[in-house]
């Protein structure tokens, strides 16, 4: 399934936001495709995902899930999609300036795994990427998770045939 994303992000550097993307859950590919000049009001057609708590959306990031956030966007960069070569985080010509990589530096490792600086410098749009990261690896998890329930389902009404 195909999900349409649109992120509205403020209180980084530069004005409000819009990115729009796509996540294609049976691929697992998160597609940034464009960063609009300024906030736009939510598309119906989209999953709304913003750091704004008082505004109406489908995912809510804030500051208690960057790091998460850039934990999901290092796995979707380096990942492989099943076809070995398509990469599960892709930029469009007309979003390159929504990659955070400029923007986040390796701080060492602890017990909880990497930790990270981010530059204060980085901005909305960067910000809206992190968190369309965040959401495209939530819902796989809630995808798998659906999917695992079904085969139980099947297990317990004897569906499948051990040998």
């Amino acid at each position: 399934m195909k999900h349409k994303l649109q992120a509205n992000i403020q209180g980084y550097l530069g004005r409000p936001a819009s990115l729009f993307g796509m996540f294609d859950t049976e691929t697992g590919v998160l597609v940034i495709a464009t960063a609009a000049s300024k906030k736009l009001a939510p598309k119906d057609d989209c999953i709304f995902i913003t750091n704004q708590l008082k505004t109406e959306h489908d995912f809510f990031i804030d500051e208690s899930k960057l790091l998460d956030s850039i934990s999901s966007y290092y796995r979707l960069k380096n990942g492989v999609a099943e076809d070995g070569q398509t990469s599960l985080l892709r930029f469009s010509a007309k979003a390159g300036n929504a990659d955070p990589v400029s923007s986040i530096e390796v701080d060492g490792v602890s017990k909880s795994g990497m930790d990270y600086r981010i530059a204060r410098d980085i901005s909305n749009v960067q910000i809206a990427t992190l968190a369309m990261c965040l959401y495209a690896e939530s819902i796989s998890t809630v995808e798998d998770t659906l999917a695992m329930f079904d085969e139980l389902d099947e297990l317990m009404e004897g569906n499948w045939v051990t040998i």
